[in-house]
């Protein structure tokens, strides 16, 4: 499953620990949009078995790549 953690337009963060549960029960890989989130807003990766975690830490400070 796909999940957007953090949606930069309406500024919603989901409730990931809860999702990824769910997601985790039913069997399936949890592939987390984190864009926006990772380096800004806490996502425990390990803890909350998260399979891929894609990361753009520069948009969370909005700041230039690199």
């Amino acid at each position: 499953m796909l999940v957007t953690h953090n949606e930069t337009s309406t500024a919603v963060t989901n409730d990931l620990k809860s999702i990824a549960a769910v997601v985790k029960e039913a069997g399936k890989l949890l592939i987390v949009d984190g864009i926006s989130s990772i380096g800004s807003i806490n996502l425990p990766v390990d803890e909350w078995h998260v399979d891929i975690a894609i990361s753009g830490s520069q948009k969370g400070w909005m700041v230039r790549p690199g």
